[in-house]
């Protein structure tokens, strides 16, 4: 958080989960801005140091998608077409409100 607060409040969406050959796989629970920032280079890098410093055996670090188990809806065959198409990415799931509510 010192050096760079904005990657910092990136990395309260994310946790580790497991260590296998000298890489730690992280977690993240947040969106595409979230994963577009852990891209980012010099980002990277620092994540890098810090699960070096911290995590013993870790030399590496890899950054794998939440799913919520029970299959989610980026699962269903359309969604998956029009994320391909679009080049997409699923941001927000909200409930539909019926027709005739809140309007």
């Amino acid at each position: 958080m010192r050096k760079k607060p904005m990657l910092g409040a990136v990395l309260m969406h994310a946790r580790p989960d497991a260590l296998a050959g000298g890489e730690l796989t992280v977690v993240l629970s947040g969106n595409h801005f979230h994963r577009e920032t852990l891209a980012e280079s010099a980002n990277r890098e620092l994540v890098r140091e810090a699960v070096r410093r911290n995590i013993a055996g870790a030399e590496q670090f890899t950054v794998v998608t939440e799913t919520n188990g029970g299959g989610s809806v980026t699962d269903d065959p359309t969604v998956q077409a029009a994320l391909k198409e679009f080049e997409g990415e699923v941001v927000a799931v909200r409930r539909r409100t019926p027709e005739g509510e809140g309007q």
